[in-house]
């Protein structure tokens, strides 16, 4: 046989049996890989399904909880009288001209009703800062609130007349007008408050002109004596 076709025969054959060994090996191979990913996606799918079973549990106990906690929630509403939307006025309740005080103008006082404020002692009961927020722009003037809350407290009978807090020793006129505009219009008033608040009202600064605890010790001493008549 020629040397060269023996040659090329012998190529052939070798090339032959080596597709043929890595045929089968390759074929096994992807078989083995095809039983491990079978067998990873039924294991990632049982513990899908456990996941979903517990999130089922989970919610099925949440839905109960609901349940029990809004079973009160609703027999509380049922038994709560009914509230009508009926004004003060239509239920016969005391409505005062809010445009009596000075300073208040029909736009106010319309405003002051929509927030529930209808009589001279609900608007002295405001604190000033409160009856800007209500009022805001319609103020005449800065400051003026703490005046309408002052009237207002007068002519609800709330309070007989505005004290000279400047005569309690360590108040001075800026202290005096700090604490007016807080709402403080008399030793009475005064007196009922804590170090605490007084500190709140007028800042530390107190602290390095009097002694807070003296201060709101005459405001009491003057308070009482105003009671006796004296």
């Amino acid at each position: 046989m020629n040397p060269i076709v023996a040659f090329i025969l012998g190529l052939l054959i070798g090339w032959l049996i080596e597709w043929v060994i890595d045929w089968f090996y390759w074929r096994r191979k992807n078989e083995d890989r095809s039983v491990v990913a079978d067998v990873s996606t039924r294991s990632r799918v049982d513990e899908l399904e456990l996941e979903i079973a517990s999130y089922r549990n989970q919610l099925a106990s949440l839905q109960t909880e609901h349940a029990r906690l809004d079973t009160p929630i609703r027999t509380r509403a049922a038994n709560r009288p009914v509230v009508t939307s009926q004004t003060p006025a239509a239920q016969g309740q005391k409505r005062d001209s809010l445009v009596e005080i000075k300073g208040v103008s029909p736009a106010m006082a319309e405003r002051l009703n929509e927030s529930g404020v209808y009589t001279f002692t609900d608007l002295g009961a405001l604190h000033p800062q409160k009856l800007k927020e209500i009022v805001g722009e319609q103020l005449a003037q800065p400051g003026s609130e703490v005046e309408i809350i002052k009237q207002a407290r007068l002519t609800a009978g709330m309070i007989k007349k505005v004290d000279d807090l400047e005569v309690i020793g360590g108040i001075s006129p800026v202290i005096a007008r700090m604490l007016n505009a807080a709402g403080i219009f008399t030793f009475a008033e005064l007196s009922d408050l804590t170090v605490r608040d007084l500190r709140e009202i007028v800042g530390e600064r107190i602290q390095r002109i009097a002694d807070e605890q003296q201060i709101l010790s005459q405001a009491r001493q003057l308070a009482e004596k105003q009671n006796r008549g004296g």
